[in-house]
């Protein structure tokens, strides 16, 4: 059961475009994380309420994105509130940068994994998601186009993430590559392997994460398991 039902995103913040879905995350009694799509334009997640405070006390950075910017259409219990208290920045994001990082240096060498819309989606994500890191660790949470792009100083950033869906690779290549210059590891890029083999393998020891983008390099050649399809639907994978 629904307990609360919360609006984020661009639709929260008030810089919505007129093609920006609504994104509202139900906060849930029970059950596992989920994504529905209960309208054309709007997106729906489950988040059970135990899993929302236990990755707020751990710093998670979804989490951070709700409490932070989330507008609460529903919540008698009080449960949004208790969420928001109970977060806490991680000294520092070094894991989570170190996965976006290798995510985007693997879509970055793969141009069959960057010509589909699933990867450029994905590159968009890990360099939001490297700036997103980096700006937590100061404790500031930003997610906006604007305010990541004013936070990184990389001209062309907020472009790229309202017109993903139009703009050609080479600005992906272009902006992805001086967002990883200024906010990538460094120790991953010093490890990051020679031969496409091998860098499949490396991202793929990423987690789930990892496994979903290496997906994409083989969409070409039809050979995709089900178990391994490429997805856009984990909650805690999500900025708006």
């Amino acid at each position: 059961m629904i307990v609360s039902l919360i609006l984020y995103g661009s639709r929260a913040r008030g810089d919505h475009r007129l093609v920006s879905d609504v994104d509202l995350i139900g906060i849930t009694d029970g059950g596992v994380a989920s994504r529905e799509a209960p309208a054309r334009g709007t997106n729906l997640h489950l988040y059970p309420f135990q899993r929302m405070v236990e990755n707020a006390r751990n710093g998670d950075l979804f989490v951070l994105h709700i409490v932070s910017e989330g507008k609460p259409l529903h919540d008698t219990l009080g449960v949004f509130k208790q969420a928001q208290e109970a977060f806490v920045y991680r000294d520092n994001y070094s894991n989570t940068i170190e996965a976006a990082t290798a995510v985007a240096l693997f879509l970055l060498s793969s141009k069959t994994a960057l010509s589909k819309a699933a990867g450029r989606r994905r590159l968009v994500w890990a360099i939001r998601t490297l700036i997103i890191a980096k700006a937590a660790e100061g404790k500031q949470p930003i997610f906006s186009a604007n305010r990541l792009e004013e936070f990184a100083h990389v001209a062309g950033l907020k472009r790229l993430i309202n017109k993903r869906n139009t703009l050609p690779i080479t600005v992906f290549e272009d902006v992805g590559l001086r967002v990883l210059e200024a906010f990538g590891s460094s120790k991953i890029r010093d490890l990051w392997p020679v031969g496409k083999l091998a860098q499949r393998e490396f991202v793929e020891a990423f987690g789930k994460i990892g496994k979903s983008t290496a997906v994409l390099s083989l969409i070409r050649f039809n050979i995709r398991r089900p178990k391994e399809r490429p997805s856009e639907s984990d909650p805690d994978l999500v900025y708006s």
